[in-house]
């Protein structure tokens, strides 16, 4: 006499192969990515390739030449558009330290916030400084703070 019915066996081991198949696409799920966004781009420029190939008589001269256009339009685009980021990031660090600056009290807060939030200013100031001391309690139990 069996202790496990056969059906039930089955069962077992069809959920066990479901989860060997999702624990292997979890583990490899970086690299089939990568392999499928490459799948992806290869359908994407295989009608250019298969164009240029008849043209330029080979083709890895085509696929050679369309890396070359990628590569080109990939620099115009940093080179355009990569000045205009710089600028607006240096613009967000200065907001950003006036910001804190003014979180910090020693700076006013600009008239505009002011008029629309009085209190604004004076509330993250206590808000802040309530998750600073949390902040702080939590390091010394944890042997952090010094």
């Amino acid at each position: 006499m069996l202790l496990i019915d056969s059906r039930t066996a089955r069962v077992l081991v069809t959920a066990l192969l479901f989860a060997l198949g999702l624990s292997f696409l979890y583990v490899t799920r970086q690299t089939l990515i990568a392999f499928l966004f490459a799948i992806f781009f290869a359908y994407l420029v295989s009608p250019l390739v298969n164009t240029l190939e008849r043209v330029l008589k080979g083709r890895g001269r085509a696929i050679a030449v369309i890396y070359a256009l990628l590569l080109g339009l990939l620099v115009l685009f940093f080179a355009l558009v990569g000045p205009k980021v710089m600028r607006e990031g240096a613009r967000l660090g200065q907001s950003l330290k006036n910001w804190a600056r003014s979180m910090n009290g020693t700076t006013p807060v600009s008239s505009s916030c002011v008029l629309l939030w009085p209190n604004t200013a004076t509330r993250l100031r206590k808000w802040r400084s309530g998750w600073d001391c949390a902040w702080r309690m939590w390091q010394s139990k944890r042997g952090y703070f010094w």
